[in-house]
């Protein structure tokens, strides 16, 4: 499910409706956003950002983020919206974003240090969620180890296109651990901002 042009336009009507959106984002995941705009577009990049969203209104700086502090989702949108404005950013960057987000995660650590075994990483992934994301109910159907397919089902999250994009990309890496597995393909194949529902179908080949 790609993103659709209009959903990147930062707009007086996207600020305001981004604004009531209650789902605070961990500090370690805008820190992601910051890493990877200066490995792609450098320091001068990280202050092209800055000064947009003060153009914007927002008083925000990337150095004073602190990984274990919640942020507006609102700020976690605009600095992936002021990214696609910039830089021409695409689907497959915010994917990338993610990827390289879970390899530096806490969550991810902890699911090497002490799960071997792909369905105990699994019935554990719902509990991680809760304990890095205010918001969001985490669960998983239709599991088939051998197949290599399930589906990550997620209620009560209410964000922006651009996130789940981001999400398909850290759930891609976080599969890859849990499963020992190198391929993994993550598409979102339901997406519902109003209600908060979303399904993400999860395919992988031994």
């Amino acid at each position: 499910m790609e993103s659709k042009n209009d959903n990147f336009k930062i707009t007086k009507k996207l600020i305001e409706n981004i604004n009531t959106i209650d789902n605070p984002t961990i500090g370690y995941l805008m820190a992601a956003d910051a890493r990877y705009i200066i490995k792609n577009h450098g320091e001068q990049g990280l202050k092209l950002v800055e000064e947009r969203f003060k153009k914007l209104g927002y008083n925000f700086q990337y150095y004073t983020i602190e990984d274990e502090k919640y942020y507006p989702m609102s700020i976690r949108i605009l600095s992936l919206l002021i990214g696609r404005e910039l830089f021409k950013w695409t689907d497959d960057d915010f994917r990338k974003m993610g990827e390289e987000a879970c390899r530096i995660s806490m969550l991810l650590k902890i699911l090497i240090r002490f799960f071997v075994l792909p369905s105990t990483a699994l019935s554990k992934a719902p509990e991680f969620w809760r304990k890095h994301n205010k918001k969001g109910t985490l669960s998983i159907k239709d599991y088939n180890y051998t197949n290599g397919r399930l589906v990550g089902c997620l209620d009560d999250y209410h964000s922006h296109p651009v996130v789940c994009r981001f999400l398909e990309g850290y759930f891609t890496n976080f599969m890859k651990f849990a499963m020992h597995v190198k391929k993994v393909k993550v598409k979102e194949i339901k997406c519902n901002h109003k209600t908060g529902h979303h399904e993400f179908l999860v395919t992988w080949t031994f």
